[in-house]
């Protein structure tokens, strides 16, 4: 009867035990799931939605950092927005090998240079030529600049705000330089000048003459040489301003810069330009070597 009584007793503390374990155990994931998540310095922190412990979202600082190494490219509007030029460098490739796709748009008044992750990059170009055409569809015109730079700050940033609709489980590492072509209607005509504007990874949408995107953006003494070419082209008054030596000179910048950032093997370059004209002239286009930018430039 003893050893009956003692069994019994082991049986309620074991089960006592058990209750209290799992107890624990719940309060231990309650805190865990109420606890913000705070990223530390050198450890990944996947969240969204959460600021890091020095006020950041973290994902949106890794995108940047990812943008900051990515090749380089530019734009700027010249002689009082006669002129619109985009210059793209990338590290040159075996010839037998197949190019990648030129990261340079043109279509329907609009010239635009998307920076990033490749996939992202396609997506966005993939996003922009459809805004395009549902907007030729529905109202016979194609959007005007602030709706386009408006539609792809809304796409970059909706993995933050969680729409319907929303499939994106990160934010995207892309930014996107916008050039509208100038256009006369007719020779007599008033020019409608050149706009230029920039919609960064994080939504932000900036408007000017000048602008940059990828790793240029972090080497100061390089920046500083390119604004040193390109301001006197923004503010000269000829139309038919002469762009090779100008365009010349900032290739030489841009590939002292890729050569310091350690790509070996010379670079290839891609370019388009727009000019005024009757009608709004057909932007040229470039890409290849170095020459074939300046050939193209001479014409």
């Amino acid at each position: 009867m003893i050893l009956v009584g003692q069994k019994a007793y082991n049986s309620d503390c074991m089960g006592a035990l058990c209750q209290l374990c799992g107890a624990f155990l719940v309060l231990l994931a309650v805190i865990y799931l109420n606890t913000p998540v705070l990223a530390s310095k050198g450890v990944s922190d996947v969240s969204l939605n959460r600021y890091t412990d020095e006020g950041e979202l973290a994902q949106i600082t890794f995108a940047g950092r990812f943008l900051a190494k990515c090749s380089p490219a530019l734009g700027f509007t010249a002689a009082n927005g006669n002129i619109g030029l985009l210059l793209r460098v990338r590290p040159k490739r075996n010839p037998l090998l197949v190019k990648p796709i030129g990261a340079i748009e043109r279509a329907h008044g609009f010239c635009m240079c998307i920076v990033g992750l490749e996939s992202d990059c396609s997506r966005v170009r993939r996003d922009l030529h459809e805004l395009v055409e549902s907007d030729l569809f529905t109202f016979g015109e194609v959007p005007s600049l602030e709706k386009l730079s408006g539609r792809m700050s809304a796409f970059f940033t909706r993995g933050l705000y969680q729409e319907d609709e929303d499939n994106i489980a990160r934010p995207l590492a892309a930014s996107t330089i916008i050039l509208q072509s100038p256009l006369r209607s007719s020779a007599n005509a008033p020019v409608i000048p050149a706009r230029l504007r920039i919609v960064h990874n994080t939504g932000l949408v900036c408007e000017g003459v000048f602008a940059t995107s990828g790793s240029i953006d972090t080497d100061d003494e390089a920046m500083e040489r390119l604004a040193a070419v390109v301001e006197p082209l923004t503010i000269s008054e000829k139309a038919d301003l002469d762009l090779v030596s100008s365009v010349d000179a900032l290739c030489d910048i841009l590939f002292e810069h890729m050569e310091n950032t350690g790509v070996a093997g010379g670079c290839d370059f891609e370019c388009t330009v727009c000019r005024s004209g009757p009608g709004g002239a057909h932007p040229l286009y470039a890409h290849g070597s170095r020459e074939e930018i300046l050939r193209m430039l001479s014409i």
